[in-house]
């Protein structure tokens, strides 16, 4: 993959270090310990106390170490539905002297993808593993390196500052074809209407030549006969036209499933060769999109 400059892990300034679960319990402990060594004038507990704060401090410099030294560069930006995963990796690359592990890059959707272990100017693709599973825009400038490496018990973490990103949109399900309100003359339409026409895919027979018809459309054979010129006819080739309204006003939940069940509708509307307006309630704006779209 094409290493793209403007796509490298640029990391600001600031960082977050947080205590895991056990780097939490480890630090209770550590207060326990040195409020009993106070109180029992015990050498060995304060002596244990300093060990466990010792793992603390080496763990917070390997982590914070982790965090500054890997790059990372992210995939072009991928269009997906919910429910996928996108198969394009990520490159992380090790720039520093020491290993770097415990690796994870999570955006708002949840956790992109995790690394074990990178040694030293090492250099790997990892594909995500994360599945999609709301609707929406996920930009790589907000997705988070984090590391806890080596002891999990500080985790330390950068927001990144990459381009692209990943669009999510609704899941479609099978949807009923709904009813057109009314018909259009359309070449290539679907739906056969009563009328002939001198223009189609679908030949219905002749009829004599009138004024204003194309030459083109003389049937010589017919016309051969001596019944005078004759001219091809076609059957009348219509679309159908489907309005769908999406009010945007409402909860999340709500206007999520009304996302999905709108596109249904119309990719079923689609397919039946039908056109298909599109109106945005809060902006008013109507689209309107062919029966040969691909929405």
């Amino acid at each position: 993959m094409p290493r793209h400059d403007s796509q490298v892990l640029k990391l600001k300034k600031l960082f977050h270090i947080n205590f895991t679960r056990t780097g939490s319990l480890m630090l209770g402990l550590v207060l326990l310990f040195t409020a009993a060594s106070i109180t029992s004038q015990s050498g060995l507990l304060l002596t244990f106390s300093g060990l466990l704060v010792a793992c603390l401090l080496i763990n917070f410099v390997l982590a914070w170490k982790c965090v500054r030294n890997v790059s990372v560069v992210a995939p072009p930006s991928v269009l997906l539905c919910e429910g996928q995963k996108t198969s394009e990796p990520w490159k992380l690359t090790n720039l520093g002297r020491q290993p770097a592990g415990f690796l994870e890059i999570t955006s708002a959707a949840g956790q992109l993808l995790r690394l074990a272990r990178l040694d030293p100017g090492e250099s790997m693709l990892v594909p995500p593993t994360m599945t999609y599973s709301r609707r929406g825009v996920y930009p790589y400038s907000e997705v988070r390196l984090q590391s806890d490496f080596p002891f999990g018990l500080v985790s330390a973490s950068r927001t990144l500052d990459l381009t692209g990103e990943a669009v999510v949109y609704p899941a479609l399900f099978h949807a009923s074809t709904p009813s057109a309100s009314a018909y259009d003359l359309m070449v290539g339409g679907k739906h056969r209407g009563r009328r002939q026409t001198v223009s189609g895919s679908h030949f219905a027979g002749v009829r004599p030549l009138q004024p204003g018809d194309s030459p083109r459309q003389i049937h010589w054979k017919s016309s051969a006969k001596g019944l005078g010129l004759m001219v091809k006819t076609y059957d009348e080739e219509l679309s159908g036209r489907v309005a769908v309204i999406v009010d945007a006003d409402g909860e999340t939940t709500a206007l999520d499933d009304c996302a999905r069940a709108a596109g249904s509708l119309i990719f079923a509307a689609l397919d039946e060769g039908h056109h298909v307006e599109w109106i945005d309630l809060g902006t008013l704006e109507a689209r309107l999109i062919p029966p040969f779209d691909d929405g």
